[in-house]
């Protein structure tokens, strides 16, 4: 029989398998009837996200939390606390660590769990193992970039605008070339 802790341990390793299973899912369907993953994703715009704050975005139905640590480095984690799927950014950030609001567990902006205020000096628990789900994310022409997809070792870049360099617009508009695999057969009526 499982302690209340046993299963709070194993509440991340359940979730992990969840989102194993509905990635095997997704890989499973026809082009064109699911989201386009294994890509970067445009997150917003880099003025809007200071040192010690962070957003909840939904990308491609998947909940984001987006934050910059106190150092100025951009992170993502998804955006539910693996304990009670409360959505993390309900919590509070100090700049390197964030509280959910729920029972004030805490992870550090790699994902893994650092603090449990209701355990007891006398419970030896490996909190490295408890862990949210976290997105590479990336700073690139003044904007933040998720990438949604399977971590691999061969990540496509960061889209660029090319010729804007380092300057920045309230609004700009660019086309890119993306590497997208879409049977365009099926939308030219005859």
């Amino acid at each position: 029989m499982y302690t209340k802790t046993q299963q709070a341990i194993d509440l991340p390793l359940q979730a992990a398998q969840a989102q194993e299973n509905w990635l095997e899912h997704e890989r499973k369907l026809p082009y064109g009837t699911s989201f386009v993953r294994n890509m970067w994703y445009f997150a917003m715009p880099s003025s809007k996200l200071k040192a010690g704050g962070f957003v909840s975005k939904t990308i491609l139905g998947e909940p984001v939390l987006i934050g910059r640590d106190s150092h100025g480095s951009v992170f993502a984690l998804r955006d539910i606390c693996p304990h009670q799927g409360i959505p993390l950014s309900q919590g509070s950030f100090d700049g390197l660590e964030i509280q959910c609001c729920y029972h004030g567990w805490r992870f550090d902006v790699g994902g893994t769990c650092t603090g449990i205020p209701a355990l007891v000096e006398d419970q030896k628990i490996n909190l490295c193992k408890i862990k949210t789900g976290t997105y590479l994310c990336r700073e690139e022409q003044d904007s933040i970039w998720v990438f949604i997809g399977e971590k691999t070792n061969d990540l496509p870049d960061v889209p660029r605008s090319p010729g804007l360099g380092r300057m920045a617009y309230d609004k700009t508009t660019t086309t890119l070339q993306l590497p997208v695999h879409v049977d365009f057969a099926d939308l030219v009526s005859p």
